[in-house]
């Protein structure tokens, strides 16, 4: 009985570990521990994005849920800071900002990447992960970049 249990369960486990595909190329030997882990520290954003169309894709797909991520934070904390303006306008003005406009691999922690040949579908998986540094301080900077743009853009409309 226990050899049969311990077949499904080894059976089950290679099955389930077949499914991501054959890895094809990565851009490191080893895959970073933060890739299959939460990370622990609160100032630090993890994304990652999978496309079969190409890997530029896939890296345009993850940094778009980065900088999602950023707007949707620093839109809670202006609200949270009764800064006027509804949550439409906010979010708007925070996608447009310098730092979110700027965020890149380039300023990224680090970028892990790797190639998936999956047989059974006859796909190709390309797969990007990014791991980004994004604090309070960064959040604040960005509310006080866009109260400086509005009260500006208020002085000029009364004078």
């Amino acid at each position: 009985m226990k050899r049969i249990i311990t077949f499904i369960l080894a059976f089950t486990l290679a099955y389930t570990l077949s499914a991501q595909g054959r890895l094809v190329k990565s851009s490191s030997k080893n895959t970073p521990n933060w890739v299959n882990r939460n990370v622990e520290r609160y100032e630090i954003l993890k994304t990652s994005a999978t496309s079969t169309i190409s890997m530029e894709e896939a890296k345009a797909s993850a940094f778009s849920q980065l900088k999602a991520k950023v707007a949707a934070a620093t839109t809670v904390y202006m609200l949270k800071n009764s800064i006027n303006g509804d949550e439409a306008s906010i979010r708007k003005s925070v996608e447009n900002s310098s730092f979110v406009k700027n965020i890149s691999e380039a300023k990224s922690i680090e970028t892990y990447w790797e190639v998936r040949y999956i047989k059974r579908k006859d796909i190709t998986n390309y797969i990007f992960h990014a791991l980004y540094n994004f604090n309070d301080f960064e959040m604040k900077k960005i509310a006080l970049e866009l109260n400086q743009a509005s009260s500006k853009s208020k002085l000029d409309e009364i004078e």
